[in-house]
């Protein structure tokens, strides 16, 4: 599953999701209040990791791997910290920040 960076879409990952050949399956969505997904009042890290979840549920993907983009690695990240159960994998390029998950003090790491 690719998560995208900032206020990309997912038409941001054409040209990774060519290079598979088609032997995986990939999902990508836009989040809210961008590319297709219509307006929202709440673009916040907490609906952010909610929406990957319901995405997960709704595709049937069993363990995906997160590749995260940007501001889309922070999300896989908490994803991952949340929910570890639910995610096989993470591959973050280009990560927005270092963070702490959701819910853990809700700052970013000091490195």
């Amino acid at each position: 599953m690719f998560l995208n960076g900032g206020f990309a879409t997912r038409r941001s990952w054409r040209r990774v999701l060519a290079r598979p050949g088609g032997t995986h399956r990939s999902v990508t969505f836009d989040a809210r209040a961008r590319g297709r997904s219509g307006t929202s009042a709440d673009c916040s890290l907490r609906a952010a990791i909610d929406d990957v979840d319901r995405v997960i549920e709704a595709t049937g993907l069993d363990r995906p791997i997160l590749v995260g983009w940007s501001h889309g690695a922070t999300i896989a990240v908490c994803c991952a910290a949340e929910c570890p159960d639910l995610v096989g994998g993470l591959v973050l390029v280009d990560g927005a920040h270092p963070c702490l998950p959701a819910g853990r003090g809700g700052k970013a790491a000091r490195t």
